[in-house]
């Protein structure tokens, strides 16, 4: 996304939670008429292209902004802004997370404002150096905040000694070595990595590990809400 769009955005939704904490309220729906069309005027004089659809019943219009899109849902007998204007219902917020599952993954306001504002700092780039994309969600483990596919594999090289049989079975010492398929050090950047290649590397420390996992009713790993060091 561009710079200048996503401070765009960026202010928007700044003023938009203005809106919110002043209302006291939490939901869009709950707003009154006229905060809803403080909020959905605002953005609408952004000046980014929208597109829509409906019918007299209900209709929506939405806006897609690079990754980023912005739905506006409401009773309107048209798409246009003005009819939109007073018969608001609720509006969303989606990322899409390029092709995967999770792509479009619902946000709210402040997961959009945090994600914004990762745009603007320059946020460091992580590599995930595991065999498996990894999700990450939020705190509650329930949105997805991004997904980061694998860009290859780094891992210790492992050593086996053979000792004895157990009933027939072989038995061998294994121990690790030094990590394979791990790039040198370089500012701003991070890798992922699996816990035995973080503990074959204790001098590198711009290697993570998975942490907090999120799992199905299952018990099935969805992914991850944090990352950690060793």
């Amino acid at each position: 996304m561009k710079r200048e769009d996503v401070e765009k955005l960026l202010g928007w939704a700044r003023e938009a939670q203005k809106v919110f904490e002043e209302s006291g309220e939490t939901d869009f729906e709950e707003l009154r008429r006229r905060e809803q069309n403080m909020i959905f005027n605002s953005f609408m004089k952004l000046g980014f292209d929208y597109d829509g659809d409906g019918d007299c019943d209900s209709c929506y219009l939405k806006t897609v902004i690079d990754n980023v899109s912005v739905t506006f849902v409401g009773h309107a007998e048209s798409i246009f802004p003005e009819d939109m204007m007073g018969n608001l219902d609720y509006m969303s917020f989606s990322i899409d997370h390029g092709d995967t599952c999770f792509t479009g993954s619902r946000l709210n306001l402040a997961e959009l404002v945090e994600y914004l504002e990762s745009l603007l700092s320059g946020q460091t780039t992580i590599v995930n150096l595991t065999p498996h994309e990894i999700t990450v969600y939020d705190a509650a483990g329930e949105s997805v905040l991004q997904v980061i596919p694998s860009s290859g594999m780094a891992r210790a090289a492992q050593t086996r000694e053979p000792l004895d049989r157990i009933n027939g079975i072989p038995v061998s010492k294994t121990g690790y070595g030094a990590v394979e398929g791990l790039p040198d050090q370089r500012d701003g950047v991070v890798y992922i990595v699996s816990v035995l290649t973080a503990q074959a590397a204790p001098n590198r420390k711009d290697l993570y590990i998975v942490d907090e996992l999120v799992r199905d009713d299952t018990g099935r790993i969805l992914g991850c809400k944090a990352l950690a060091q060793i």
